[in-house]
């Protein structure tokens, strides 16, 4: 009894490391997916590859398919192990939710479908390809983002055997991983395209800027103007040939062309100015007054019916795809610019919004060179309004090259106000702590920057211009400081010590809140203009935008180095079980990098003081190994007690009763602001991790729930380096226990037999030599102590050789054998257990089956005994016995037609002791170390032993041994 108590505790010690063997592996693949998702921003094949290979390595899956859903239909998009047939159907078109496979059926249930073995699955109903893959256990795991379906991770298994619940658990979170990188690559893709149409717009706005940089070098004279933007609406547009034309109200007229083969262009210098024909594209453009395109010139009408200059341009001119925009003047056509392209491909509509604004640009080019000849007065507004697009272009122009630096925006802007606004200063201000802050000013006059400069900062209230434009959100215009609002004293005293005169400032304004303000101040009294006013406002949203942009650069910025963070310290993790050391530096030196600290500290609980264990330090501050009292008078000691972030602005100026010890460390080390965040584990703080400044500046929210996680991380490294620890010590000592056990069965089965071999023996005897002379009954009884003694030695004899396994004195002596002749002698030693007239014991191999090179005793020894176990559960029908090879295997599998195993007992079965029926009124008997003598022996050999089996209708046992022992393992099959 005792014996079997100490096995059952080594199983169950044996499992739980093999449970925490699997959390350690399935921790590393998480960690090995999330990996390659920070390596893999733009392409999902890795990624979807390392989790297909992971899920098939930890769930023992024979097949893998990784299927996306667009909304209507699922497509593969990566796979594992499939054969050649199966990627052929893999590749097929897409697949609509429905019950026929676990596929679409979780697609269609949104849930987690699990199937043991499909085959008995009454919904499932798959392709011919898919049956041909001979899969039996298949489980399907939704990837799901907001409750919208996104995909399906599929495993299949050739043999029955169900997903544990570990295993679909685990298959579980790499779809939520899958799901995080889908979810990466669609926001990367996001960001590619966003960069590709600001760039688009950059150029486009240059060329705008360029034109409208031509037109105001081009008072007098068009031809530059419409030169340009022809070209440039020809390049932008990826076009072959262009023309500007101009419409006198009748006739149309070639003012310049681009692109024209040499036949073309004499075609139309010999045409001259043309009417436009009835219902061709001028004629329809110059009535309808809007953009027409033609997507392919030779299947319009015009062509069709001959007219002479669209055969022209078909003919002479190479061109297929056509579009002409029409150049309104109040509401009337003056021109048309007309691109075209040798190939069918249609322009977009940014397109011909582009030549749109060409086109505008033209009329205002033309407009310009009336209004200068008519007056050079309205040619100085014009110039001015050059000038602001010119500003404009340029802010844009420096926005684009300062993705994460909003100051260079800021600069330019005041730079561009001080050539817009003559005799004026610009400034550029923002509130901070409670304060307006100075970010940025231009002056023409360097005596004057430094007055105005010192007036800032200044308080964020209303009694200051700048104040009110910021909490009201309004304009602030002070034409003349002398006559200012009495509730602007403080402002006004303020102002008047710069020496300027007037004052307008406009706030900056996001989401209807104020984020800062821009002025302009003048020496002279006097309002602004309306147009100036405008100006201004102009440049408060582009400061917006600036400030915008450089906020969602660093926030993609930060979250991407956090989650590169994040995952290189659980590679740290994974990668060094148990060096706590190491683990908790990796912390600490990207927590240091993250969130802007001086230098960062972990401290371990021990007893009544926190000790050292790790930190990143740039200076002499604390050694490893240093402590420092468990104490509310420190920073990091009040967060392990009140088990609570505590964060200390500036540990200088605090009281001296509130942090009196952390005040020493202070004036020792000189660190000013401090966060110390609590390592946690369940309720109880074991640590703490502190970061310090040597200047006195906050911590953000985000650099403290950054912290946080830091400080999650450490506590889990550190419950990982304890776990480790353990189960190492945990394995010795199983090992030892394991080795007594097996040399004490193995003593003691020795010492069992020597004594039962003579009780049968002398049993034999008596029996021999007494049966005439004593009654029937006792010669009975002598039969039933024989039967008895017979059955315990076998029962000895099987815990012996268990524990010669166990124990490693197991020897393999393989020589060269011929398999079909073992395999009949196994048949004949079992037939007479066999009972003839109900049960057959039917041979299907021959004597083709090849040479063996293995242990013949023990290969006799697996193939009795999974017959004799046929021929013990089987009452009718057959036991068949088949044999094949298989590449550099052999499989040999029995079946029989008895009274089949449950589902839940096929691994159970090979455990040592187990029965199927285990209850005390079993039909059957046995010692339940047959089959565990045999799957052992075969692993032995470098083979292994499967079973399959339906209650009522028998099993089958398959075994699988390489032809040559001591070559690689043997190929996997799914039967004979």
């Amino acid at each position: 009894m005792s014996v079997g108590r100490a096995k059952k505790g080594a199983n169950k010690r044996g499992r739980a490391h093999d449970l925490t063997e699997e959390a350690l592996e399935q921790q590393a693949a998480t960690a090995e997916i999330l990996h390659v998702i920070g390596n893999s921003p733009a392409d999902l094949e890795p990624v979807f590859r390392t989790i297909l290979s992971n899920a098939s390595r930890l769930c023992q899956a024979s097949v893998g398919a990784v299927f996306l859903f667009d909304g209507e239909v699922l497509t593969n998009v990566a796979h594992q192990n499939a054969s050649p047939e199966f990627v052929q159907f893999l590749n097929r078109s897409g697949r609509r939710p429905s019950r026929e496979t676990t596929t679409r059926r979780c697609a269609l249930e949104r849930c987690t479908v699990h199937t043991a073995d499909l085959l008995n699955d009454p919904d499932y109903a798959p392709p011919e390809f898919q049956r041909r893959e001979n899969v039996r256990a298949a489980l399907s795991v939704p990837m799901i983002r907001d409750g919208v379906l996104i995909g399906v991770i599929t495993l299949w298994r050739h043999v029955t055997t169900p997903f544990t619940d570990r295993q679909i658990a685990l298959v579980q979170t790499f779809a939520d991983e899958a799901v995080i990188a889908i979810e990466n690559v669609r926001l990367f893709r996001e960001l590619q395209a966003r960069n590709v149409e600001i760039t688009e717009s950059l150029e486009q706005q240059t060329a705008t800027a360029d034109i409208l940089s031509v037109i105001n070098s081009s008072p007098t004279d068009l031809q530059p103007v419409f030169d340009a933007i022809l070209e440039k609406a020809i390049r932008l547009c990826d076009a072959h040939m262009g023309h500007l034309r101009l419409y006198d109200g009748e006739r149309f007229l070639d003012v310049t062309q681009r692109g024209a083969k040499a036949e073309y262009a004499r075609f139309l210098s010999e045409r001259g100015s043309f009417r436009p024909p009835p219902g061709g594209v001028y004629a329809r453009m110059t009535d309808e007054r809007q953009p027409l395109q033609i997507a392919d010139i030779r299947n319009s009408s015009e062509y069709r019916d001959g007219l002479k200059g669209v055969t022209a341009l078909v003919e002479l001119g190479g061109a297929r795809t056509f579009m002409v925009v029409p150049m309104l003047r109040d509401g009337r056509v003056v021109g048309g610019i007309s691109i075209y392209r040798p190939e069918v491909r249609p322009f977009t509509q940014r397109q011909i919004a582009l030549v749109s604004t060409f086109a505008n640009q033209a009329v205002i080019a033309i407009e310009n060179v009336r209004l200068f000849k008519e007056l050079e007065i309205r040619n100085k507004d014009l110039s001015e309004t050059l000038e602001q697009q010119t500003a404009t272009a340029e802010i844009l122009r420096v926005m684009s090259n300062s993705p994460a630096d909003v100051q260079p925006v800021f600069e330019a802007i005041v730079r561009s106000g001080i050539r817009l606004f003559e005799g004026a200063g610009v400034t550029l201000s923002r509130p901070e702590n409670g304060q307006v802050r100075l970010m940025a000013i231009a002056e023409r006059d360097p005596q004057r920057v430094r007055l105005w400069n010192a007036r800032f900062p200044f308080p964020l209230t209303r009694e200051y211009m700048h104040g009110a434009a910021i909490l009201d959100c309004r304009m602030v215009d002070m034409p003349d400081v002398e006559q200012m609002d009495e509730h602007f004293a403080a402002g006004k005293r303020n102002f008047a010590a710069s020496g300027y005169r007037a004052m307008t400032v406009v706030p900056m304004v996001k989401e209807g809140a104020a984020i800062g303000t821009i002025s302009v101040v003048r020496d002279a009294a006097g309002p602004l203009s309306d147009k100036k006013i405008a100006l201004l406002k102009t440049f408060a949203d582009q400061a917006v935008i600036a400030i915008e942009n450089v906020r969602l650069f660093n926030e993609t910025k930060e979250a991407l180095e956090q989650q590169t963070a994040i995952s290189e310290i659980l590679h740290v993790i994974s990668g060094s079980p148990g060096d706590v050391a190491r683990m908790l530096e990796a912390v600490a030196l990207r927590a240091v990098k993250l969130c802007e600290s001086g230098e960062a500290g972990i401290f371990l609980l021990d007893g009544e003081r926190l000790k050292f264990a790790a930190g990143c330090q740039s200076g002499e501050t604390f050694r490893p190994g240093e402590t420092i009292p468990l104490s509310r008078g420190s920073v990091l000691g009040r967060a392990v007690i009140d088990r609570e972030t505590v964060h200390v602005v500036d540990l200088a100026a605090t009281a001296a009763g509130d942090f009196p010890l952390g005040i020493e460390y202070q004036k020792r080390f000189g660190h000013r602001s401090l966060v110390a965040v609590p390592l946690m584990q369940k309720d109880r703080a074991i640590g703490v991790i502190g970061l310090w400044r040597f200047e006195v500046r906050e911590f953000s929210e985000k650099h403290i729930a950054l912290v946080r996680t830091f400080a999650d991380q450490a506590a889990i490294a550190i419950e990982n380096v304890s776990l480790f620890n353990e189960i190492q010590e945990k394995s010795r000592q199983l090992e030892i226990a394991s080795r007594h056990k097996s040399e004490f069965l193995a003593n003691m089965s020795h010492e069992l037999r020597t004594p039962l071999n003579a009780v049968i023996g002398f049993t034999r005897i008596v029996m021999r030599r007494s049966r005439e002379q004593i009654e029937t009954r006792q010669y009975e009884n002598l039969e039933k102590i024989l039967s008895s003694g017979q059955h315990l030695l076998a029962l000895i004899n099987s815990i012996l050789d268990l524990a010669k396994v166990e124990a490693g004195r197991v020897e393999i002596n393989a020589t060269q054998i011929g398999l079909a002749s073992v395999l009949e002698s196994c048949a004949r030693t079992i037939e007479p257990l066999v009972k003839a007239e109900a049960v057959t014991l039917v041979k299907e191999f021959g004597d083709t089956l090849p040479q063996m090179y293995v242990d013949e005793e023990k290969l006799r020894q697996i193939v009795i005994n999974l017959l004799s176990n046929a021929a013990k559960f089987t009452a009718h029908g057959s036991i068949r016995l088949r044999a094949r090879a298989l590449n550099d295997s052999v499989v040999i599998a029995v079946t029989d037609t008895g009274i089949g195993i449950a589902p839940d007992k096929l691994d159970v079965v090979f455990e040592e002791f187990a029965q199927a029926d285990a209850s005390s009124t079993r039909v059957y008997g046995g010692t339940g170390l047959g089959l565990t003598i045999a799957r052992r022996l075969a692993r032995l050999m470098a083979g292994e032993i499967t079973a399959e089996s339906t209650i009522g209708s028998g099993s089958t046992f398959t075994l699988i041994l390489p032809l040559r022992y001591g070559s690689s393992g043997p190929s996997k099959a799914s039967g004979v």
